[in-house]
Order: C-alpha cells, then sequence, then structure tokens
C-alpha cells in the first residue's frame, strides 16, 4: 500500500473484513486493528513523513495459536535501531488529566507477543503475533 494515511485506514478495514471471514474471534479482531493501527500510523507519520511518496508491505498469516505480522517500509530507520520501549504516560484520578499522546508503543508492547524490528537493504522490517485464544 502507499504510505499515506488514508491507505492504512483502507488496508485496516480490508484486513478486518478479511479476518472476519476467517471466523477470526471479534476481540482479537479488535486488538489487531489497534496494534496494527500504531504500527502502521507511526509508519506513515515518522518513517514516510516528509512529503515522500513511500511503500508499506504488510503480511498476515494464521500460524499455530495466532496471528502473524509482518511490515516492511522504505522509509527512514527507527531511531537508535529499535523498538520503543513503550511506556505507558502517568494517569491520574481524571479523564480530563489523561495525556493526549504517548499511548502508541505502550500499547503495541502490551497486546502484541514478540514483536521485533531490523533493517535491511534501505527497509524497515518489523514483526509480531497477536494470540488466538485455544
Amino acid at each position: 500500500m502507499a504510505g499515506q494515511a488514508h491507505h492504512v485506514r483502507g488496508a485496516l478495514s480490508a484486513l478486518t473484513c478479511h479476518l472476519r471471514g476467517q471466523n477470526v474471534p471479534e476481540p482479537v479482531i479488535a486488538t489487531t486493528e489497534i496494534v496494527l493501527a500504531e504500527v502502521l500510523n507511526n509508519v506513515v507519520e515518522h518513517a514516510l513523513s516528509g512529503g515522500a511518496d513511500g511503500q508499506i508491505d504488510l503480511r498476515c498469516r494464521r500460524a499455530g495459536s495466532g496471528l502473524c505480522f509482518e511490515i516492511r517500509d522504505d522509509g527512514r530507520a527507527m531511531p537508535g535501531g529499535t523498538l520503543p520501549e513503550g511506556h505507558l504516560p502517568p494517569v491520574g484520578d481524571r479523564v480530563a488529566d489523561l495525556p493526549e499522546g504517548g499511548w502508541g508503543w505502550g500499547l503495541v508492547r502490551r497486546l502484541a507477543q514478540d514483536p521485533s524490528y531490523h533493517r535491511a537493504d534501505g527497509r524497515n522490517h518489523m514483526r509480531f503475533r497477536i494470540a488466538l485464544p485455544e
């Protein structure tokens, strides 16, 4: 897909329809949407920012007790060559005090299993797994 926000929305919608057709449980689909939205939007906003026309390849396969995802893009490398730690922001007692940003990688780290990243041949490669109920 082209590395633009509206293409991300289209890809998420198509994947959701595909997963429903494969009888993937709705909670797994919801988790998948959250994780992929965070990862793909980060690719668009950070790796491919600056108006460059970039490509994002998304692959999904069912393997054992999970859905395995691989995302490749031709954007800038992750800072430090590694995935962010993903600490969730501190929260108080009032909803009005919740921070607007800073949740993405914390959610990815908590909802996805075995996230990994490497860069090869000028492309970013990220993998992760979403567990299926047994």
